[in-house]
């Protein structure tokens, strides 16, 4: 809305979430493999817990934001039961986060795409882990370039999600090469973690990554070949901040390990506030709605946040 960019933001995510799942699975690996020598009732017991936390912890935080983003399309279309009634059929695929069945799964709660393809890429890349993690790592780095050339060749632009290739959903495609990604760039930091490395190269290489970041997203055109461009910067980014994290004084780390935290609800709300920026404010200059729209989504990720674990805790207790 603001930044042209903006969407290459889900690939950042699809990654981290590759590199903390991969991390999550080299915890796991040796409590529950070991003993177990790798039966297949073990990898599939081991991959369906994962799953299942996942879902718990994904799901109801979705269904509350889904709800508060129909209620506003209720107020556009004035109170309209007859509107409600058939919308939430239309769309009742996404209630159920499978938005990547056919060529045409309508939903209305744009970029949600990301959750429901992350949820089953997932579950697809833990299980190739546990079965195979040699195999898999291996072939990571090739299967991730050959989607992405065959994404560039086809579309020239990352942004394909909403397209049927036919087999698959183009958001799965998408999310199955960056968070391959992840995967690997997890295992190339854990393996050069314990080494010696220089911390000034590497806090330079960061920077100059992080601004040609910045660059793509702000200053390039947007839904072009230039997309591409992003994924190895973001996978520099995250290999080099897991081996030397920036040296930030101890308040604004406890407020970025916070806004780490939030960051879901963060995902989930400025969708919503999007929505209302467009209803209610659509002429209001950039450089007051950047800082206003980001205000209101990390307020309201903040609130939604303290609700939602008040609530919790109250069920825990009774």
């Amino acid at each position: 809305m603001f930044v042209k960019g903006g969407y290459l933001g889900v690939d950042f995510f699809f990654i981290v979430s590759g590199f903390f799942l991969m991390l999550h699975y080299q915890k796991r690996r040796t409590i529950v493999f070991e003993e177990s020598k790798k039966e297949k009732i073990a990898i599939v017991k081991e991959t369906m817990n994962y799953m299942s936390d996942r879902i718990k912890r994904l799901y109801e935080p979705y269904i509350i934001s889904i709800l508060m983003f129909v209620a506003l399309l209720f107020y556009e279309n004035s109170f309209s039961f007859s509107w409600l009634v058939k919308h939430i059929w239309s769309t009742k695929w996404q209630y159920l986060l499978v938005h990547y069945l056919g060529a045409d799964v309508p939903f209305e709660f744009r970029s949600i795409w990301f959750i429901s393809s992350l949820i089953l890429i997932s579950y697809f890349i833990y299980f190739l882990l546990c079965y195979n993690e040699t195999l898999f790592i291996g072939l990571a780095p090739v299967s991730s370039l050959l989607l992405y050339i065959w994404i560039f060749v086809t579309y020239k632009t990352l942004s394909m999600q909403m397209y049927w290739t036919g087999l698959f959903h183009g958001s799965v495609l998408r999310g199955f090469a960056d968070m391959t990604v992840g995967v690997l760039a997890a295992w190339i930091a854990c393996v050069y973690k314990t080494k010696s490395l220089d911390k000034t190269k590497i806090y330079i290489i960061k920077f100059c990554c992080m601004a040609m970041i910045a660059y793509i997203m702000v200053g390039v055109q947007p839904w072009s070949e230039e997309d591409f461009f992003i994924i190895p910067l973001m996978f520099l980014v995250i290999v080099l901040s897991y081996l030397r994290p920036f040296n930030f004084p101890e308040s604004i780390k406890r407020l970025l390990i916070y806004s780490g935290s939030l960051s879901y609800w963060i995902f989930l709300q400025h969708l919503l506030v999007s929505r209302c920026f467009v209803l209610w404010r659509p002429h209001l200059k950039a450089y007051i709605a950047l800082p206003l729209f980001l205000s209101i989504t990390y307020l309201l990720a903040i609130l939604s946040d303290k609700l939602y674990k008040s609530r919790k805790l109250r069920q825990e207790v009774a």
